[in-house]
């Protein structure tokens, strides 16, 4: 298996990234409105069960990625140990 370590930083680091910048939550106003009040009130809980599930993701992705960090840190510390043992043969 081949591993780049720079990309698999990088790719870490756009996950973190990404994970800790959840999109906002948007309500709609029209809730208010006789008419359509009915509709915008389901949409509104329905984005706000979206957002609460997308923050649960992010949370998860957050600790998915400082996994990869550490296992990525002790395949290089591995490498490291077996090219020196390898080189004092």
């Amino acid at each position: 298996m081949r591993i780049e370590p720079d990309h698999a930083r990088t790719l870490i680091a756009k996950l973190v990234d990404d994970a800790t910048t959840p999109a906002l939550i948007v309500h709609n106003a029209g809730a208010s409105l006789p008419e359509l009040g009915s509709f915008f009130a389901a949409y509104n809980s329905c984005v706000e069960a979206f957002m609460a599930r997308a923050t649960e993701h992010c949370s998860r992705a957050e600790s998915l990625a400082a996994t990869a960090l550490r296992n990525l840190e002790t395949i290089e510390n591995t490498d490291a140990s077996l090219a020196a043992s390898l080189e004092s043969l």
